[in-house]
């Protein structure tokens, strides 16, 4: 793997024998390739975007009602509904949301989030809950186009890519992240107490080449949740 080849090549043997020596020398180049620029937690909204089941739904729940992940006043969550009949087996997260006393509004068109947006200024910045990609992620260009046509009023609107750690082991192709209609500038990553292997993971991060701002494991809310750092990622994640 790409991976594998970079360690050789900066004389680490991959298939060494002391799993501690690889892994600290994964450790080292992940503090060598990786963004970890901290996240803007000041009042731009936030849409997460990324294939079902990815967690977006869990994390943008957390990040809600979390009192130190997002400053400011209590966040808004638009909850963007796929086009009918488009998705199956789709369940909207609207009592899940307001199990928790969450804030939220529907919106499937323009219209609805011309209605939406006349509640937001009540609150601190919206999170936006979008459908679910497709994979391949290419064939959700279409999808995308959507969401924007739609949100083009909600401004500023930073966008995060919702990573599955479990995933990155699959068939996801990062390659296509830059060319989509909207484009992320950052990723939230998700499932980590699943993961019991690392190397594929490191890989997708680096290759992501976006800065990686916050992280989830675990469905506890909200403190399932958390800024993404690589001290914590290394310690308590890879456990060395």
């Amino acid at each position: 793997t790409r991976l594998f080849n970079e360690l050789s090549a900066r004389g680490v043997d991959p298939t060494s024998k002391f799993p501690g020596e690889l892994r600290w020398a994964c450790a080292k180049l992940l503090f060598q390739r990786i963004d970890v620029s901290g996240p803007d937690r000041g009042h731009d909204n936030l849409m997460l975007i990324g294939p079902g089941g990815a967690g977006k739904t869990s994390m943008i729940l957390k990040m809600a009602t979390h009192d130190r992940l997002l400053v400011g006043d209590q966040p808004m969550v638009i909850h963007l509904e796929p086009e009918s009949g488009r998705v199956t087996d789709y369940q909207n997260p609207t009592s899940l949301y307001e199990k928790f006393g969450v804030p939220v509004r529907n919106v499937r068109t323009k219209e609805d989030l011309g209605e939406a947006m006349r509640h937001t200024e009540h609150f601190g910045r919206v999170l936006v809950d979008t459908p679910p990609l497709p994979l391949p992620l290419k064939e959700g260009r279409s999808i995308l186009r959507r969401v924007q046509s739609i949100l083009r009023p909600l401004r500023p609107l930073d966008v995060h890519f919702v990573l599955d750690a479990t995933r990155a082991l699959g068939n996801l192709d990062q390659t296509v992240l830059p060319h989509l209609p909207i484009r992320p500038s950052a990723v939230a990553m998700t499932h980590l107490d699943e993961m019991t292997t690392w190397g594929r993971l490191i890989e997708w991060l680096i290759a992501l080449d976006l800065p990686i701002q916050f992280a989830s494991g675990g469905s506890e809310v909200p403190e399932g949740a958390r800024v993404f750092s690589l001290e914590w990622f290394v310690e308590d994640v890879m456990d060395l």
